[in-house]
């Protein structure tokens, strides 16, 4: 009886001992991976700051993250939350095309993560930093060389993998088709004035559209169309532009004078026409190839300050920039029927 008593204090003793041993490791863990990404740092910051895209590339726990079980309405920028069953990413802050700091709720862990984007050569240097403090449970499996921290490592290492494998297959395919001569209508819309640098625009344009989804949404109206935008300048213009982001509705809107968002509308005029499908980082070479079509033809443009570019399938519609429809237009001056060449594929149209 006494050499079970001794046993028994023993692995007390050995219990507390352990116990002691685990609280007094390091609690605290941070887990840093990069990722090299051969594409534009906008490109790989908007698609990582819009929560909707994280299915496509999210590993937990050494699987795929199809859907998500709770999102927020709007699943960009600060205050945007996703959720997968016990695990949660809530953005605390972004900083355009630098960094995205996150919350992570990580089976009751609270955590943070962090994502930097840096250029080096002509690629982008992703990294993303996950820390947090470990309780006792966590610690003690640290020490085995198994635990949280192991787990976010190896999920870390597999999402960014996938994260270049989809951006480089996804943003790279596109085709470009120049569809000849067209009739725009006469159309009335909601407006947003605006100032931009055009390289810009693209990398915001994500914004625009989900915020006007969200307006649209909350007084009750419906979209009679695409989303769109005029520009005042010529497409290949890189300085400074004054833009009217529109969306198309079917009857007037009366709005105060020093509403943002004010009604217009725009007169039936033709055009010459073309429709880029893929990423918006190949917009030049759409319109590269629409100006070389009109030269190569004599189309005579009327106003060179001027262009029109209608979303007709964007990100709201899908998450794969492979998928996007863009329509472009430049006014004519003389109309001519002109048969549209063939689409351009995966290649950059050169201006003749």
């Amino acid at each position: 009886m006494r050499i079970l008593k001794y046993i028994l204090l023993l692995l007390i003793l050995i219990l507390s001992a352990t116990c002691v041993f685990v609280y007094t490791q390091n609690g605290t863990f941070s887990v840093s991976k990069t990722k090299s990404i051969a594409l534009q740092k906008n490109v790989i910051f908007n698609y990582i700051n819009d929560y909707s895209n994280w299915p496509d590339f999210l590993i937990l726990n050494a699987q795929k993250s199809e859907k998500t079980t709770k999102q927020s309405d709007i699943t960009i920028g600060e205050n945007a939350f996703a959720t997968w069953n016990d695990i949660t990413f809530t953005t605390q802050k972004s900083i355009e095309n630098d960094s995205i700091h996150q919350t992570l709720n990580w089976n009751g862990s609270a955590l943070n993560s962090n994502w930097n984007f840096s250029t080096e050569n002509q690629n982008t240097n992703v990294t993303w930093i996950v820390e947090g403090t470990l309780n006792f449970k966590e610690r003690f499996f640290k020490l085995l060389g198994l635990g949280i921290n192991k787990t976010i490592e190896n999920d870390m290492t597999k999402s960014l993998d996938n994260l270049n494998t989809f951006l480089i297959t996804e943003v790279n395919k596109f085709e470009v088709t120049v569809n000849g001569i067209v009739q725009v209508p006469e159309m009335s819309y909601l407006q947003q004035k605006k100032s931009v640098v055009k390289s810009d625009f693209y990398s915001t344009i994500t914004t625009y559209l989900s915020k006007n989804a969200l307006f649209f949404k909350d007084y009750n109206l419906v979209m009679n169309g695409s989303p769109m935008c005029f520009f005042e300048s010529l497409p290949s213009d890189k300085n400074e532009m004054s833009i009217k982001m529109c969306y198309p509705i079917s009857e007037e809107i009366f709005t105060s004078p020093e509403s943002e968002i004010t009604f217009g509308k725009s007169q039936s005029y033709q055009a010459v026409k073309a429709t880029l499908k893929g990423d918006y980082i190949h917009i030049d070479a759409a319109w590269k190839a629409l100006i070389s079509h009109c030269k190569k033809n004599n189309i005579e443009i009327s106003n060179q300050n001027f262009h029109l570019e209608i979303y007709v399938k964007n990100y709201l519609e899908s998450n794969k920039p492979s998928e996007w429809i863009t329509e472009l237009y430049l006014p004519l001056k003389i109309s001519n029927s002109i048969p549209p060449p063939p689409p351009i594929a995966n290649s950059t149209a050169e201006t003749e």
